[in-house]
């Protein structure tokens, strides 16, 4: 393969991820040719810290007008209509699965339907709160520090949907959005995605993205434990789940460490 080639195939690896992983039109004539889904995973720590930078700019810019508490709110939202709130539904049907269904096939039964119950709707309205409070709590130590945050959190958060989908095996094959990628994730697709959000998180957080890694790597092997408990392997909303915990997780550690 020549570098030309190699430069184009990259190039399409990172717009299948961003085609996956926001609303942004990315690869809409395009064709996956062969196995471009499933390497395009190794992208998708970079594409969730760009994502993470673009709410910052989002935060950074909103507080030139606004009060912090009005800038986060802004920033979140952008973050939802960029994404089209792809994670959070995944967080909403998952958490209905794992509190309404007493078996596995009975939790797959209610991930599957469209409908958000009332489990859904608690975790939903729960994290938003909790991250709105997180987000406000780092603009007060100052907004270069919720910057860097922002970006390592959501970089680490599909790091660990990646590792999840290399360690479990999917558990649905039919009508999924995540059909085409529920093949086995190559060893070196998953080493390169968590290299890249490694040196990421090294490179926005210093040695406090050290803390953070060791964060997302406590979430993985908690989270993907308790899929294969729960569900028997992973399904296209619990990676949506385990972003969202992951995300959550490394903005309690940052507010953590930053506020102390």
């Amino acid at each position: 393969m020549t570098l030309r080639d190699r430069c184009r195939r990259e190039a399409r690896l990172m717009g299948w991820a961003v085609s996956f992983l926001t609303r942004l039109p990315a690869m809409r004539t395009e064709r996956p040719e062969g196995n471009e889904l499933s390497d395009a995973l190794r992208y998708y720590p970079l594409i969730g810290a760009l994502i993470g930078g673009l709410i910052a700019l989002v935060l950074w810019l909103s507080l030139l007008l606004w009060p912090p508490t009005v800038a986060v709110g802004l920033s979140l939202i952008i973050g939802w209509l960029v994404t089209g709130g792809l994670h959070e539904d995944g967080l909403a049907d998952t958490v209905d699965a794992l509190g309404g269904g007493h078996t596995r096939e009975q939790r797959l039964v209610i991930m599957k339907d469209s409908r958000v119950g009332s489990y859904g709707v608690l975790a939903l309205v729960g994290t938003t709160l909790l991250k709105y409070a997180l987000l406000v709590a780092l603009v007060e130590v100052s907004a270069g520090v919720a910057t860097v945050t922002l970006i390592a959190a959501h970089c680490l958060g599909r790091a660990v949907a990646v590792a999840v989908m290399g360690r479990l095996s999917y558990v649905r094959l039919s009508d999924s959005k995540v059909r085409a990628q529920a093949s086995p994730v190559a060893g070196r697709v998953q080493g390169g995605s968590a290299l890249t959000a490694c040196v990421i998180a090294l490179w926005a957080c210093g040695t406090t993205g050290a803390l953070m890694i060791g964060v997302a790597a406590v979430a993985y092997v908690g989270l993907a434990r308790w899929l294969r408990t729960m569900l028997g392997g992973y399904t296209g909303d619990a990676l949506g789940f385990s972003q969202q915990i992951t995300e959550l997780s490394v903005l309690l550690a940052g507010v953590a460490v930053w506020l102390n």
